[in-house]
């Protein structure tokens, strides 16, 4: 049986349809929290290394690729190469949390 994302009906009240948002948005959030926890303590890792690794969350690729993609914006993640390779032997970005306990400790102006 595969999970469903909770949802609202269209005629529920407003309740209904922010109760569903919020526990799509935690479950969201706890993927790139676990991405991040991944990239941290594996080092850097590939789409599909990540995916492997929280296979257990039993997030699609695509979910796992869109909440990395999140983490990227978000300057959190960054890719570090372009050798790595999927199982089928194609070559493929590797990922890689990016350091933030030295970022804003720059001497600026000096």
């Amino acid at each position: 049986m595969k999970h469903r994302p909770p949802v609202a009906r269209y005629g529920d009240p407003v309740t209904s349809h922010l109760a569903a948002a919020s526990v799509r948005q935690t479950a969201s959030e706890k993927l790139r929290e676990e991405i991040m926890r991944v990239l941290k303590a594996h080092g850097p890792q590939t789409d599909e290394d990540i995916a492997e690794l929280l296979w257990s969350l039993r997030a699609s690729p695509s979910g796992l690729r869109t909440r990395r993609a999140e983490l990227v914006e978000q300057g959190l993640i960054e890719s570090v190469s372009t050798d790595g390779r999927t199982r089928g032997g194609r070559r493929c970005q590797v990922w890689s949390a990016v350091n933030t306990d030295t970022m804003g400790t720059l001497p600026f102006g000096e």
